[in-house]
């Protein structure tokens, strides 16, 4: 299921489709929000294809981003050197156990990089501006957890280098959802609207698939809860279909399913795309309906650089032009596009009715 995969979840009020954690084990939140934070700002970013990164002198694509993960920080800061710095491989695999304790984090992340792609000069001006300044220790890439993924450079959040703060207001939308998640996620009591087959909430390095220090191995990665291409290379499997056809459960659906794509390290075949994007449209059609024509004919407009929805092939009929960066850029801007709607209340009623019902 989307956003808390097998996990219990409860509801994030004034946010129609928002949900986080039921079972969640801690009862006190923490007195900053860095614990958070700073997960969702590295995620933006650094986890996705920079195409339009400088190509260094070795061969590789330089992203000052993942220059500053690795090098941002003395053994003092993380820990006295006993935390491990993470890598863009561990912020790959938590990206699963954040998918359980918020349902938006994949759409957060998304928009809160677009967001930095927006700003002026872009992402790497972004990370001159703001991404510089340390402050306290390093913070586990896991909730409360050092051992399991590793630890991320504390960008400062004080009051005269509020660098966070300045980052996460680029999407101010973003910030109020997160807020209101993290409020809700330690209320007490609660009932969860979603229950799956999951065990309670627990952090454990197997059920992330703890990664080593080594970078995703070319030709697929771990992918979120939901989907994702292995290793061993196994075709891509597309997110299980929303629990309700409303704006907001689609457009997090969405969302996921450009997460799939992009944590894919290796070049796809054009006929795994097509499989992929198939499989996404068969179950776009079955859940929307009943949805009016207005809503198709948004869902239409934003996947048809990539792909034609009502012909379910790649545009233009031919499997030369798709590529993946194609792909996950038309999925990202079906989640925009559905959140828009749902937050306009387009389709009728809160949260927006994309399949009608």
């Amino acid at each position: 299921g989307l956003g808390g995969g097998s996990q219990p979840q409860r509801p994030v009020e004034a946010f129609s489709g928002v949900t986080v954690a039921a079972d969640w084990p801690e009862r006190s939140a923490p007195k900053s929000g860095s614990a958070f934070y700073l997960p969702l700002i590295w995620s933006a970013l650094v986890l996705d294809r920079r195409e339009d990164a400088a190509e260094e002198g070795d061969g590789r694509r330089r992203c000052p981003a993942l220059d500053q993960l690795a090098s941002l920080g003395d053994a003092k800061h993380f820990h006295g050197g006993s935390a491990r710095r993470a890598t863009a491989a561990d912020l790959w695999a938590a990206q699963a156990f954040w998918q359980q304790v918020f349902s938006g984090w994949s759409d957060w992340v998304r928009r809160l990089r677009a967001s930095m792609d927006q700003f002026p000069g872009g992402r790497d001006a972004v990370v001159a501006a703001f991404v510089q300044r340390l402050s306290v220790t390093a913070c586990a890439v896991v909730y409360g957890d050092l051992r399991v993924l590793g630890a991320l450079p504390h960008i400062s959040n004080a009051r005269r280098n509020a660098d966070q703060d300045s980052m996460l207001e680029l999407d101010f939308d973003v910030r109020i959802e997160l807020e209101a998640s993290i409020a809700t996620l330690f209320l007490p009591g609660g009932v969860p609207c979603v229950t799956g087959a999951g065990a309670p909430f627990q952090v454990n390095a197997g059920s992330l698939g703890a990664s080593s220090s080594a970078p995703p191995q070319t030709g697929g990665s771990s992918g979120p809860s939901g989907g994702g291409a292995s290793r061993s290379g196994a075709a891509l499997v597309a997110p299980a279909a929303p629990d309700k056809a409303d704006f907001h459960s689609v457009a997090a659906w969405a969302a996921e399913a450009a997460t799939v794509l992009e944590m894919q390290q290796g070049v796809l075949g054009s006929e795994e795309l097509n499989a992929y994007m198939n499989s996404l449209t068969e179950t776009l059609k079955r859940c929307t309906t009943a949805a009016p024509p207005s809503a198709k004919d948004a869902i239409c407009g934003a996947l048809a650089p990539a792909w034609d929805v009502r012909a379910n092939c790649p545009a233009g009929g031919g499997l030369g032009g798709l590529t993946l960066v194609m792909c996950a850029g038309a999925l990202g801007d079906l989640a925009s596009c559905m959140r828009e709607a749902g937050q306009s209340g387009a389709g009728g009623g809160s949260g927006g009715g994309a399949g009608g019902r």
